[in-house]
């Protein structure tokens, strides 16, 4: 984070905190469970879940589309997992009810552009020799691989 920080014109949304970017939704209503995302660039996810609805009843699950599960999320409740690697949306709440969810997330684009002294793709990429801009692309074709091996499987946790 030093990095960012001795950058005067960025600056992190909260202080020592890994996540470079955050969002507040509001879920309200049946319609938001069509809601089926995924976060094709980024890596790392953390979702608090706020709100008042009736969780026991199936109001306001996270849904892992790709493991065909749902997990019940309690107010308070905070998620972490590799975005990017699942399609997930929320189960509605009924009328009445209203869940916020605070999404902290990080860019990858944004740990390169750190990784690589600031530079963009191109420049980084003219400073290499060829054989290191080889290495180079082999390493970051298998960066999304090493970056899912950090977290547990749902199986892991079910």
């Amino acid at each position: 984070m030093n990095v960012i920080t001795d950058l005067t014109r960025l600056c992190p949304p909260f202080k020592n905190s890994v996540f470079t970017t955050c969002e507040i939704s509001f879920v309200d209503g049946p319609q938001y469970s069509s809601k089926n995302r995924e976060a094709q660039f980024d890596i790392r996810e953390a979702l608090t879940i706020c709100g008042n609805y009736a969780w026991q009843q199936k109001h306001g699950r996270i849904v892992f589309w790709d493991d065909d599960k749902s997990i019940p999320l309690r107010p308070g409740t905070t998620v972490l997992f590799p975005s990017g690697t699942k399609r997930f949306s929320f189960i509605g709440v009924e009328p009445g009810e209203s869940i916020c969810i605070f999404r902290q997330y990080c860019h990858a684009g944004v740990l390169r552009f750190f990784a690589r002294g600031c530079q963009s793709d191109a420049q980084f990429e003219a400073a290499m020799s060829e054989e290191d801009l080889a290495a180079y692309k082999i390493t970051r074709e298998d960066r999304p691989l090493a970056s899912m091996k950090l977290y547990s499987k749902m199986d892991d946790i079910f």
